[in-house]
């Protein structure tokens, strides 16, 4: 009877106190999109100068952000990536101004 009390009193307040959709995307995705998170893709032109970027937020998957960095790569003569970087996010956890986190970054 009391594992049901004690059971039933922490999902609530893992609910509210916690993350669920986050801790089971990493239980489950933990190096992969989960179904419900969308894939935001950064390229950066040139390393050396990472306040200079072009973002494109709402990819259905990492294959999608992928080739729109090879595509950016070629808008910017660098299609090996040589002089540029780029980071494709998923799991937006939360924003800060000029800073947004994810739950996973990826090439």
């Amino acid at each position: 009877m009391w594992r049901y009390l004690v059971v039933g009193a922490a999902i609530p307040i893992w609910g509210v106190f916690g993350d669920p959709k986050t801790n089971i995307a990493n239980l489950f995705w933990r190096e992969s999109p989960t179904p419900w998170e969308a894939v935001d893709g950064v390229f950066y032109p040139n390393r050396a100068d990472l306040s200079q970027y072009v973002k494109v937020d709402g990819f259905h998957d990492l294959n999608a952000c992928r080739k729109w960095v090879e595509t950016q790569a070629r808008a910017h003569d660098d299609p090996s990536i040589t002089v540029g970087d780029y980071e494709c996010g998923f799991g937006f956890i939360r924003g800060y101004p000029g800073l947004v986190v994810y739950r996973k970054t990826t090439r």
